[in-house]
């Protein structure tokens, strides 16, 4: 499964931590049960990737893992769209209707703005 290092996942212990906290050997649910952590390695990629859900846990090929990370607010899950859409707009304008740039409302644009400069510079 590939997730940033503050991706939430939850061990078998029931203990969240980020991804970045994982370590060889760690165990994991999975939809076939526990399993045991075997490598953990690193790549770089741009973008934004994640589903945007009310759930706290999501399967991801066999994984339980969280939609949710340090720079989510798992509690208001459509500012979390929002910032995505900003993210797309800002990146690739002219891929994105008409339509679906003016979903997001511009209270919204503000308050995304305000507080996420640094998640939209791609931090992670």
């Amino acid at each position: 499964v590939e997730m940033t290092t503050d991706h939430y996942i939850p061990k078998c212990d029931q203990m969240v931590v980020t991804a970045g906290e994982l370590v060889v050997g760690d165990c994991l649910l999975t939809t076939d049960g526990k399993e045991t952590l075997m490598d953990v390695s690193s790549i770089e990629k741009s973008g934004v990737y994640t589903a945007i859900t009310k759930d706290k846990f999501i399967v991801v090929n066999g994984v339980i893992a969280s939609p949710y990370s340090k720079n989510s607010d798992p509690d208001d899950p459509e500012f979390d769209y929002a910032k995505y859409r900003l993210e797309l707009e800002e990146t690739r304008p002219r891929k994105l209707s008409y339509f679906s740039r003016k979903a997001t409302t511009a209270a919204t644009r503000a308050k995304i703005r305000k507080t996420s400069k640094m998640f939209l510079r791609g931090s992670r």
